[in-house]
């Protein structure tokens, strides 16, 4: 939490401090702020850009402890249905791909019906410990970063696999 705060800080001051082509820096303006979220991690728009899905751990990020759940919140701020998707342990980062949310948790992919917020499917990372950050690649593939183990896992077909791993 701590180290978010400072990041958004330090993009905001480096927002704040650089001029623009015109040579005026950037004012930031909060719009909306929607309250009733627990531990918001990760935003993923939904295609046709009415609502957004929101990750929300709350709690501990590594505990199993299946309180973790998405949230759909409308573009204007308003929350639609602050329990879209229940049964989740730690969930971080989001990615929409085609009609499924793709959701990191702690060492699982979790595939999730973006319209209906059922889970349609728990793919185990193997030696995952901490899965992260979430993309789709241009070829389709979900990308899933483990910040324990330093890898990226690939979702392809229904399988996670290790797709890239650093050497320790």
């Amino acid at each position: 939490m701590v180290k978010w705060h400072l990041l958004s800080a330090l993009v905001l001051i480096a927002c704040a401090t650089q001029p623009t082509v015109s040579g005026v820096p950037p004012q930031l303006e909060l719009i909306w702020r929607v309250g009733g979220l627990a531990n918001p991690e990760s935003v993923a728009l939904a295609r046709d850009g009415s609502c957004l899905y929101v990750s929300n751990v709350n709690g501990e990020g590594a505990a199993k402890d299946g309180d973790g759940f998405i949230a759909r919140v409308s573009s204007d701020g308003r929350m639609l249905q602050r329990e879209f998707s229940i049964g989740l342990d730690g969930p971080k980062g989001v990615v929409l791909r085609g009609d499924r949310l793709y959701v990191a948790d702690i060492d699982q992919v979790v595939v999730i019906d973006a319209t209906t917020g059922a889970v349609r499917q728990r793919l185990s990372a193997p030696g995952a410990r901490f899965l992260n950050d979430i993309a789709v690649a241009p070829d389709g593939d979900v990308l899933v970063a483990d910040s324990d183990t330093k890898r990226i896992y690939a979702v392809r077909d229904g399988q996670v696999s290790v797709w890239l791993e650093h050497d320790l």
